[in-house]
């Protein structure tokens, strides 16, 4: 008999879903799941295309010429369009113009969009792969095919979706590098990894950074997760790294370069315990239920000379006269909870749970302490709200959590596609501020 010896060929770790205290095996993905995620991004770009065409000038108009829910659009319409523009908001987020400019400018050339059209088709596309990625993080969670297209349809037809994809804003990138984020440690999770893969985890750490200073604590917090505290500091310095390199390409780069974020500091500090938040519960609800149920618009006394500057701080879905703000709120509520019990009584044992567990109190924290309008950081609680629903989507309470998740998509295109409506309601002389006039008749320029 012979001695010799083969190598064994490695094993690749089987894939898995974390199910309810238990790990049980996923369906991997298939050409199902490819045809599912492009059918949500026709979807969404669908919708987009639909508020635009109804509402696209008047949307152009608050964000640009006003204050919409006191977002600074024309500056973020310039950031995105123009390379003169003094991208001063890249101080917190160095990498926002270096992936928007190029975007918009292949759109407007290769497709001769004006810079308007070229923002909304940018936007699609990032709203594209932002439901994509929920639909992902929520089929590596163990959820089946038809919960997890109605999860990410919910994101499609959210609150922050219609009134944040529909303008210039930065908050639809570091929205998806969150969700990117979230597929990512899912992933690992399912694979059983003590670790995400460096070159993802480093890709991801970059695209936190880059896009908004305080997804930073996502860097560490996921590598604390699979990896242990010391892993944890390693990942914060080296998240720190990413951001100062991400400063420095835009400083080489762009000729009107923002200051790195220390000098701004002072500044944003005016915004920590802000009187306009209203206090914690305000906060609370900008937090948990307008990111998807949008609450009553109401006029605040500060005007615009093009129109109403419209707020929803301390506004409530209860306080609105339509029943379907309140059947949805109620359902949400519902879903989260159920997404809730299922993360408690598992004891945060799965590294996934563990990082989406801490993401959550860490994202609150931040706004509870910090903002005036709560519902301008809407986008970025989405995709951790609906990874918090998934999991319940493997729990003992499935089924109603399915039942929910199948509603809520139309319920809530419904609402809040009125509210987004009603919110439009005011004067529309355009030629009354110059920030929207200038921009819209020519290329855009830096403006005060």
């Amino acid at each position: 008999m012979s001695n010799t010896t083969t190598d064994a060929a490695p094993v690749r770790p089987p894939l898995v879903a974390m199910n309810h205290g238990a790990a049980s095996p996923a369906s991997p993905w298939r050409l199902t799941d490819t045809a599912l995620a492009m059918l949500l991004a026709l979807l969404g770009g669908l919708g987009l295309s639909l508020i635009v065409r109804s509402h696209g000038d008047a949307l152009a108009m608050r964000s640009i010429g006003g204050r919409w829910f006191q977002s600074d659009g024309w500056r973020v319409f310039d950031d995105m369009v123009s390379l003169a523009a003094s991208h001063h908001r890249n101080s917190v987020r160095p990498l926002f113009s270096l992936l928007s400019l190029p975007g918009t400018a292949l759109l407007r050339q290769g497709f001769g969009l004006s810079a308007m059209e070229a923002i909304w088709a940018f936007n699609g596309l990032v709203l594209a792969l932002w439901s994509a990625a929920i639909y992902a993080t929520a089929r590596l969670i163990g959820v089946g095919r038809g919960a997890a297209f109605g999860l990410a349809a919910t994101s499609l037809s959210s609150a922050a979706a219609l009134f944040w994809f529909t303008v210039p804003e930065t908050y639809g990138l570091s929205s998806l590098a969150l969700a990117l984020a979230l597929w990512l440690a899912a992933w690992a999770g399912a694979r059983r990894t003590t670790t995400p893969p460096v070159l993802a985890q480093t890709a991801s750490a970059l695209m936190l950074a880059g896009t908004l200073v305080t997804s930073l604590a996502w860097v560490p917090l996921m590598a604390w997760a699979f990896q242990g505290l010391r892993a944890g500091a390693r990942w914060a310095v080296i998240g720190v790294g990413l951001f100062v390199l991400a400063w420095g390409a835009q400083k080489l780069l762009l000729p009107g370069p923002a200051g790195l974020v220390t000098g701004t500091a002072k500044r944003e500090m005016q915004f920590v315990l802000h009187k306009d938040q209203g206090g914690p519960l305000c906060a609370l609800a900008g937090e948990v239920l307008s990111p998807l149920v949008m609450p009553p618009v109401w006029e605040t006394s500060d005007q615009e000379p093009s129109g109403k500057r419209v707020s929803a701080q301390c506004s409530m879905p209860w306080h609105s006269t339509q029943p379907l703000a309140w059947v949805s709120a109620l359902l949400w509520l519902a879903a989260l909870t159920a997404g809730a019990e299922v993360l408690l009584r598992g004891g945060l044992r799965s590294p996934f749970d563990r990082f989406l567990a801490v993401a959550v109190c860490t994202q609150l924290g931040v706004h509870l302490l910090y903002g005036e309008e709560t519902f301008l950081y809407a986008l970025n609680f989405v995709p951790l709200w609906l990874a918090l629903v998934a999991r319940g989507l493997v729990g003992p309470r499935r089924r109603l959590v399915s039942g929910i998740v199948m509603a809520l998509p139309l319920l809530l295109a419904a609402h809040n596609h009125a509210a987004l409506t009603q919110s439009l309601i005011g004067p529309d002389d355009m030629a009354s501020d110059v920030r929207f006039a200038t921009r819209l008749a020519g290329p855009a320029q830096p403006q005060p």
